[in-house]
């Protein structure tokens, strides 16, 4: 007598480690109200629906106003990273989890640390620090959100990682895949792309899935286009896709792409996750050719409807990387696939057609458009360019940017 058995998911050997700032999360449901504009333009410009760097001290006094004005706010840990790992955490018996960063400290505890080691995350590389993590105030509003975010522990970061740069390339490349994302710290971004090339030398199979947000996007410094030229994933919004591409008014997203592949080298195949708020569109880069593909958004969620928008872009990080990490996940979807066409199949006489298996495969996944863009002379991605815009005109005259 054969006994019934339960199927167990087996954890990755290899898992994904999340790299990235903490901090503590203050979301305000409004618009930002003047007096806080009044107080932080004497310290940045202010901009409205975007992320500004503000020292720690004015991020005290914006908490202070928040406070003294009674306005609702929810605290919460976070941090793209941190808010990453911490959904994957729901996979954690299919995936190893790990974490790289600096926990501060609040209360004498520390918040980020405990729950990741309550929730079994390798905390191997996570150090500790006196100072307060960073604060990051958002006031989430009309769809949108306006955040302030100051350094706070993560200000040691790079000097952590510095120091440990012979072991924690070692222990990332025992990963199958990393995800990074940004640091305040401007000499951060050099620190990360020395510990990447290590770890790459050691597995040259890692996945460097990259986050690179506001900050870095605005900001492409030497350090930054190394780390981003080492990556196989880099996942951009539609402004931060304008900004890395040095967009040019009415120019089509297929030249925006080639000029960001320029920018990487490409040598290596490389990918652009590009959201938007109705369609995700990848853009790879692989054997001399450009692939466009796009997977519409099916359930948009008008913004009569969006509650709090900030996290988004982290929750969806951790969706993709799941599915494209987990092979217990990318059975599960070939098993629907096959399953689905099957169903289609015995209630047609003869073979499906090619049509017919497509549509099963939109209904089942959503509707997808993939299409190779073009075929690239090799010669036009030899040399890498220093800035995507003050190079515009190099691009267009060698056809690149046609």
């Amino acid at each position: 007598m054969i006994s019934e058995s339960k199927v167990v998911a087996v954890k990755s050997a290899g898992g994904i480690l999340c790299v990235g700032a903490m901090n503590r999360d203050a979301v305000v449901l409004g618009t930002v109200p003047g007096s806080i504009i009044n107080a932080v333009t004497q310290s940045v410009e202010f901009a409205p629906y975007s992320e500004m760097s503000v020292p720690d001290e004015m991020a005290a006094k914006i908490l202070n106003i928040v406070v003294d004005e009674r306005l609702a706010v929810m605290d919460q840990l976070g941090g793209s990273a941190f808010n990453v790992v911490r959904l994957l955490t729901a996979f954690a018996d299919q995936i190893r989890l790990g974490f790289l960063g600096i926990a501060g400290r609040v209360d004498n505890r520390y918040p980020h640390l405990a729950l990741l080691q309550t929730a079994a995350v390798e905390t191997d590389h996570v150090g500790t620090s006196l100072a307060a993590p960073a604060t990051s105030i958002a006031f989430s509003a009309d769809g949108d959100r306006t955040i302030f975010t100051s350094q706070g522990a993560n200000a040691e970061a790079a000097r952590f990682l510095g120091e440990q740069r012979e072991s924690a390339s070692k222990y990332m490349a025992t990963f199958d895949a990393v995800h990074i994302t940004s640091f305040l710290d401007p000499v951060m971004p050099n620190v990360l792309a020395d510990v990447v090339s290590d770890a790459l030398a050691r597995n040259p199979l890692l996945i460097v899935s990259i986050d690179p947000g506001h900050a870095w996007c605005t900001e492409l410094s030497h350090g930054i286009e190394r780390l981003l030229g080492v990556s196989t994933l880099i996942h951009l919004n539609s402004l931060e896709f304008a900004s890395v591409g040095g967009r040019v008014t009415a120019e089509p997203d297929e030249q925006v792409a080639r000029r960001i592949f320029r920018l990487l080298g490409a040598e290596a195949p490389r990918t652009l996750v590009v959201r938007k708020h109705d369609r995700v569109v990848i853009y790879s880069y692989e054997e001399n050719a450009l692939t466009s593909s796009t997977v519409l958004n099916e359930e948009i969620v008008p913004p009569s409807g969006v509650v709090d928008a900030t996290g988004a872009g982290d929750t969806f990080a951790a969706g993709f990387l799941v599915g494209y990490i987990s092979r217990v996940l990318r059975m599960t979807l070939a098993v629907k696939l096959g399953m689905a066409m099957g169903r289609s199949k015995v209630k047609e006489p003869g073979p499906l057609s090619p049509v017919q298996a497509r549509a099963v495969v939109d209904r089942i996944i959503g509707l997808t458009d993939v299409r190779k863009v073009s075929q690239e002379r090799r010669a036009a991605y030899d040399s890498k360019i220093e800035s995507p815009v003050s190079n515009l005109n190099k691009i267009h005259d060698d056809g690149v940017g046609d």
